[in-house]
């Protein structure tokens, strides 16, 4: 869970699974609690971070 000072509140979740023959599935899930005036602004931002954050995270996975 991330708060901020102005009122903003995130939760994302990741899910990593191991499947077969060195394997696994990752899931990620973003829920952001904004004004519906900043959503737009938002939007793209936090899906750019989110894939940013996936790509980091899949990195760190193959290499262990």
């Amino acid at each position: 869970m991330i708060d901020t000072d102005k009122g903003i509140s995130a939760d994302i979740t990741f899910l990593i699974e191991s499947g077969n023959n060195d394997t696994c599935q990752l899931q990620t899930e973003a829920s952001v609690d904004i004004p519906v005036f900043l959503q737009p602004m938002i939007k793209a931002p936090l899906t750019q971070a989110m894939e940013k954050a996936m790509g980091s995270l899949k990195l760190i996975i193959e290499r262990s």
